[in-house]
């Protein structure tokens, strides 16, 4: 779930979601203005090309792609409850996976 349902929400809010800042800093930051404006809107139609997102379904999709990282997020809730690990008493690679989504989550996106 975290490598699709999270990656698209995820994808979807850094391209296609918010304003151009968060990706700017990230991404583009160091280059100059026409270098990085162009790449910023090759990556958008990138971003809408692979989540497949065109004119005519685009409110539909950004409603199913929010709506399946809701999903995501209760169904690791549930699994999470109140361990400090998904499986057992010891980090797994779905902790550091999950760790690395949240922390950009909650450090780049607005």
């Amino acid at each position: 779930m975290i490598d699709s349902w999270l990656a698209d929400a995820v994808m979807y809010e850094l391209w296609v979601g918010s304003d151009e800042s968060p990706a700017q800093k990230i991404y583009y930051s160091d280059l100059p203005w026409p270098i990085g404006k162009f790449l910023y809107f090759k990556q958008i139609r990138f971003a809408k090309q692979l989540l497949g997102i065109t004119k005519d379904n685009a409110e539909r999709r950004e409603a199913e792609i929010y709506k399946r990282a809701t999903i995501a997020y209760g169904a690791m809730s549930t699994r999470l409850g109140e361990d400090s690990f998904f499986f057992e008493n010891r980090p797994t690679s779905l902790d550091a996976e999950f760790l690395g989504h949240a922390l950009f989550t909650l450090q780049a996106l607005p």
